[in-house]
This record gives structure tokens, C-alpha cells and sequence, in this order.
């Protein structure tokens, strides 16, 4: 009974701190909102901006072009279709739909607040991109899709120092695709960081619905 208790606590404590670091999010996702889309405070994001083009160099420049496409609608829209085809391939046709659906929503929910908030992009220091700035759709997209390899690798049955490792590199990989819009000066800094709080909060939600009907389904 003390062994069930103290698990029931733990469980407790771990989904209370869910809870607050979502919460966290949305709460830093209105804040954004209200400085730099309501107030028109662009202070932090500017400064950034112009410290950025002190220390980028052609080098930097080339390889944040190169990462930036791990987090494009190209890149991200053929990985998720041979997802979904592999996992219907191993007849796991359920986590299929679900990552079809994340990948469907998301895409509808970024165009959707980008068309509702209209913000104009920086000055690149490339190419011109067409379309809104805020979110950012590398970030929101990025982590997103990231946090789903993330969330497979906890699924598989590998050992949990392994799973620690790979969800580190993949957390840091997206997180450097993000990043990389600043440097090419594609998005503000708040363009990514609003990116990144709004996908915490579709992906925890999308895998509680998940769970919530097919838990009993596994990564082989």
C-alpha cells in the first residue's frame, strides 16, 4: 500500500508539473502577443536583430541555410507522409491517423494565426520569404515534428539512458533549426520563441487525447 501511495504522489507531482510548464507557455504565447503584435514593443526583438548581424559571418550564414531546411514545409511534409506510409506499412494504422492529424492541425492552426496576426517579416539577410512572420512556422512546425520523434523514442523499448541521449540531440537539433531563422533573418526572435510555446501545447495535447483512447499502442 506505501509502494502504491508513493507512485500515486509521484504521478501526482509529475502532472502538476505538466500542467504549470503548459500554462507557462501559453501564458509567455499571450505575453508575446500583447507586446510585440498589440503594443508594437519590438525593443528586445530589434536589439537581437542588430546583434545578430554584428556576428554573423558567411560561414554562419551557410550553415544555418543548410539546417534551415529541416524545419521546411518541403523537408517536413515527406517526412511526415513516410511516416505515416511506414506505419501503415507495420499496421499501426492508428498512430498513422494520429500523426496525420497533428500534421493536418498544426498546418491549419499556424496559417490560420499568421493570416489572423499579420505580421511583416524582418529584412533578411538572404532571400526574400514570402508570408507573415508570427509564428514562426519552422519553429511551431519544427518542435513539433521533433517532439513526436521524441515521443516514439519513449515508446520503444530501448534502454532509458539511450532514449535521455536521442531526446537531447533531437530537442537541440530543432531548437537549432528554430534559431537558425533569426540568424537568416527570416523571423524575430519572438516570431520563434511564440513558435515554440504554441507547439509545447499542441503536441502535450495531441499525445493526452492519444493516450487517452490508444494507450495500449507501441513503437517495434
Amino acid at each position: 500500500m506505501l509502494q502504491i501511495l508513493k507512485q500515486i504522489k509521484k504521478f501526482s507531482s509529475l502532472l502538476v508539473a505538466i500542467i504549470l510548464f503548459l500554462l507557462s507557455c501559453a501564458y509567455l504565447f499571450f505575453v508575446i502577443v500583447f507586446e510585440v503584435i498589440i503594443e508594437k514593443e519590438t525593443h528586445v526583438d530589434d536589439v537581437i536583430y542588430q546583434e545578430i548581424r554584428l556576428i554573423n559571418t558567411p560561414g554562419i550564414t551557410d550553415a544555418f541555410s543548410t539546417l534551415t531546411f529541416f524545419g521546411s514545409p518541403i523537408f517536413l511534409t515527406s517526412a511526415y507522409i513516410f511516416l505515416v506510409i511506414l506505419l501503415f506499412i507495420r499496421r499501426q494504422r492508428k498512430m498513422a491517423l494520429f500523426i496525420a492529424i497533428i500534421s493536418l492541425g498544426s498546418t491549419l492552426l499556424l496559417f490560420t494565426l499568421k493570416f489572423f496576426f499579420r505580421r511583416e517579416r524582418p529584412e533578411p539577410l538572404v532571400e526574400q520569404v514570402a508570408g507573415f512572420s508570427f509564428p514562426s512556422g519552422h519553429s511551431f512546425s519544427g518542435f513539433i515534428f521533433y517532439g513526436i520523434l521524441i515521443y516514439f523514442l519513449w515508446l520503444t523499448n530501448w534502454d532509458q539512458p539511450i532514449k535521455w541521449v536521442l531526446s537531447a540531440l533531437l530537442f537541440l537539433f530543432a531548437l537549432m533549426v528554430a534559431i537558425s531563422r533569426v540568424f537568416l533573418g527570416h523571423h524575430f526572435a519572438s516570431d520563434v520563441l511564440a513558435g515554440f510555446c504554441l507547439s509545447i501545447i499542441w503536441v502535450s495535447v495531441a499525445i493526452l487525447v492519444r493516450n487517452k483512447f490508444y494507450n495500449n499502442e507501441h513503437i517495434n
